[in-house]
């Protein structure tokens, strides 16, 4: 499976080297772990490559946790191209481009 253009912008968003790694060592590494993953074609092709120990251990957190989340979800964030979903009291729209519009919310009924 090829590593999807919503999974790389989000990765490119987050300075990684500067985020701490539950390993000891920089968050640097972590976007190669989820290519591994992600582009992995049999569970050997995965073995030593892992999230756990890096973005969580043992139920605990770090700094990279939270951009490393943002990266698993990438994949769910246009899944509706072309049609509307509700998010924060909106309507927003999801064209075909993959840039989010937003409609103006409905008037109240008088």
């Amino acid at each position: 499976m090829a590593v999807s253009a919503l999974v790389r912008a989000e990765s490119a968003r987050h300075d990684w080297k500067s985020l701490a790694c539950m390993c000891g060592d920089s968050a640097e590494h972590v976007p190669l772990l989820f290519e591994t993953v992600i582009t992995a074609e049999t569970p050997r092709d995965m073995i030593g490559y892992t999230l756990d120990g890096h973005v969580e251990g043992d139920t605990n957190i770090t700094e990279c946790t939270a951009p490393a989340v943002g990266v698993i979800m990438a994949p769910w964030q246009v899944s509706t191209t072309g049609r509307r979903r509700r998010h924060g009291g909106r309507h927003l729209r999801v064209p075909r481009s993959g840039r989010r519009e937003v409609d103006p919310l409905p008037s109240p009924a008088a």
